[in-house]
Parts: structure tokens; sequence; C-alpha cells
């Protein structure tokens, strides 16, 4: 049977007990009833005490029985008195029960409905305490035994209280090998375009921020070559979307950052598409890029593409597990397809190092067949990002050795 059909059976039960309950109830417990059957009683001996003391009629049988129960008139005078005053009294318990007993029972009533609900409040808000400390109990004893509070309680507000999480993440980072005009110098154009749903976690509507940055170029001749090529944010109800020198951009050396505020509302449990375009220049040799994230992500796709040059990319997280390639990934042709396959949360991400062919097959054979260890110097890069309120994806630089 299913959960419906037992909550119906359930249903018609209750409904069927509830009638079952007032067909059974007396007819003396409803008020109205009652205090009408008192009022007409009143009235009977009322009429009847009246009666007797008009007709007398008590008077004759007494004489008939040869007053046997006494003088005939005091008998009948007390009795007329006994019938009289029992409706009068009926009629003042009438009287008072419709009008004070009805109000000082609604009274009751409030007052205790009121005491209820303020138990039942007190009720849920030692509960809620109770909860939120055995949660952090629980939280200190598994995660936090060995940790200061002040540092569980920063990881609580900036990790676990995520407003938004990133989905379907994207980042294809293609390099383009070039020579400077001016210096003959080798460099690598790196483009990047970026593409995730953001998925606001609470019911109430936020604003959503973007404000990446890009590391200035390392050749002052080629510092124009540093830049956003397009941002586009779109919801359900609208998009948004920057090209080229509109894009509204910062400086701050030695970085330029998009300076979009609020620039977007996810409505609660919705989803936004952003789709973020760059490109910045590297060194050819030993250049790298690392991209760190500040919202929960999760899944990511990372794609490093090599356009016509002999260049040994290696692909990796800052997380405790390495992506995994897929069935697309082809080294040996300069595409360089990596998956997460787990999320990745905020404060970890990801890199690329690329170094010649020639120098890798040449450090393999000094080192006699051994295993190579590329780690050529890493120059500052792409940078990370870090949420720093509610709705935003802020990114920050991140200097590497």
């Amino acid at each position: 049977m299913m959960a419906s059909e037992v909550e119906e059976s359930l249903g018609l039960y209750l409904r069927r007990a509830v009638m079952t309950d007032k067909e059974k109830t007396p007819w003396y417990h409803d008020w109205k009833k009652l205090y009408g059957a008192v009022f007409l009683l009143s009235l009977i001996f009322l009429l009847i005490g009246f009666s007797i003391e008009r007709y007398k009629p008590l008077t004759q049988v007494l004489i008939y029985f040869h007053r046997e129960w006494g003088p005939a008139e005091f008998v009948q005078s007390l009795v007329i008195y006994f019938v009289i005053e029992i409706g009068i009294a009926l009629l003042v318990a009438c009287v008072l029960g419709i009008t004070i007993e009805r109000l000082s029972q609604k009274e009751i009533i409030s007052l205790t409905n009121t005491m209820v609900m303020t138990i039942k409040e007190e009720g849920r808000k030692l509960a809620a305490e109770e909860r939120a400390q055995i949660k952090d109990d629980v939280f200190r004893a598994v995660f936090g035994s060995s940790i200061p509070e002040t540092i569980t309680k920063e990881i609580i507000s900036q990790v676990l209280k995520a407003v938004f999480v990133r989905e379907n993440l994207k980042m294809k980072y293609t390099l383009k090998p070039k020579v400077s005009e001016l210096t003959k110098v080798k460099y690598i154009l790196l483009e990047l375009e970026m593409t995730y749903d953001i998925r606001n976690l609470t019911t109430d509507d936020h604003r959503f921020s973007l404000n990446n940055f890009l590391v200035d170029s390392p050749f002052a001749e080629l510092a124009n070559e540093v830049k956003f090529l397009s941002v586009q944010i779109e919801n359900s109800k609208r998009t948004v979307e920057w090209i080229g020198e509109k894009i509204p951009i910062g400086k701050r050396n030695p970085h330029i950052y998009l300076d979009l505020q609020d620039v977007i509302t996810i409505a609660g449990e919705q989803t936004a598409t952003v789709t973020v375009r760059a490109q910045s220049v590297k060194h050819y040799e030993g250049g790298s890029e690392y991209f760190s994230f500040g919202l929960h992500t999760c899944d990511l796709e990372l794609t490093a593409q090599v356009l016509d040059a002999p260049l040994k990319i290696y692909c990796g997280a800052f997380s405790n597990r390495e992506l995994m390639p897929t069935k697309t990934d082809a080294p040996d042709r300069g595409y360089y397809n990596r998956t997460s396959g787990l999320p990745v949360l905020a404060f970890q991400g990801v890199y690329i190092i690329w170094v010649p062919t020639e120098q890798v097959e040449n450090e393999a054979i000094s080192q006699a067949g051994s295993r190579t260890s590329a780690t050529p110097p890493a120059e500052p890069a792409v940078a990370t990002q870090s949420a720093t309120a509610p709705g935003s994806d802020v990114e920050k630089p991140v200097q590497t050795s």
C-alpha cells in the first residue's frame, strides 16, 4: 500500500470516529440544550407555584383528609414557597450560566491556550538550543577535538554555511605560443573559457557578485594582451552580458579585476549560468596557471590544449584527490581533459604547469631512465576565488613560488 493510500485511509477513519463521537454525545453536553431545559423547568415550577397559590388545591385536599398533615393553610404556603423558590433558583442559574459562566469559560480557555502556546514555544526554544549544543558537541568531538574553537567557528562560517554552490564547471585553457615583435621573446598567450552554474541553496533571494582577477603580463610590452574578453550571466528572468571594452574592470597592481558587484539576483533554490572568457600572458618555459575556488564545486571538468608547440602539461588539483583523465584525454596530441569525479571544496583549486617536451626528455636521459619530476619555477597566475560575503564569487590573486 502506498503512503498516500495509508494517509487517506487514516483520514477517513478519523473523520468517521469524529462523526460517531458526535452522534453519541449526550444532549446535555450541548450548553444551548442544557440551559434551554433548565429555563423550561424553571417556568414549570413557577407556573405550578402560582397555580397552587391562586386555586388553593392543597387546602381542599387537606380538608378532605381531615387535616392529618397539619393546618391546611400552613402546608399550602410552605409548598408554594418551595416550588416558587425552586423555579426562581433555576431561572437564576440559567441566566448566570448563559452569561457569567460562558464568559468565564471563554476566559479560562483563552488563558489555557495562551499557557499551552507559551509552554510549546519555550519547549521549541529549549529543543533548538539542545540540538544546536548537540551539533556543536558532535562536530567538535568528530572534527575539532584538536582544533581551537575559533578555527572551528571559522570553518563553520566560511565552509559549511554556504549560500551558493557551483555546478557543471567546465574550464578550458588554450595555450597559444607567440613571439614578441619587439623583443623576440617567446611567450604563451593563455586563453580561458569558464562556464558554470551557480545555485542558490537558500530559500531567499541573494545578489551575486563577480570580481575575477588577472595577473599583469610579465613583459611590459605585452600588457595590453592581458584582458577579459566577455562576461555573461543568465538566469530564468534576465541575461546580462559585457564584451570587450564595455566590461567593467578595475586596476590594482599587479592585477586587473572585474568590477561586477551585485550584478544579478538569484532566486531561492534557483540557478544562474556564468560564462567568463579571458586571456593572459605567461612564460613559455616553466609557465603555470593556478586557480582556486571560493565556492564549493560539485563537479569539475578541466581541459588544457596546446596549439602548435612541443609542450608537456601537468594538470592537478589542490585537494587529496587527483584529477582523472577522461576518454577524450590525448596528451600525445596536446589535448588534456581531466575531471575531478568528486566535489572540490571551497579554497581548493586546480593548476596546470607546462614545460618544453625537449626539457622533459633531457631530464629523463640525465636521470638514466628514472621517473622525471618536473617542477619548473612558477609565476603569479590567474587569480583564485574567495567568497567574502553571501552572494559573492570574488577572485583573489595567488602568488606562487
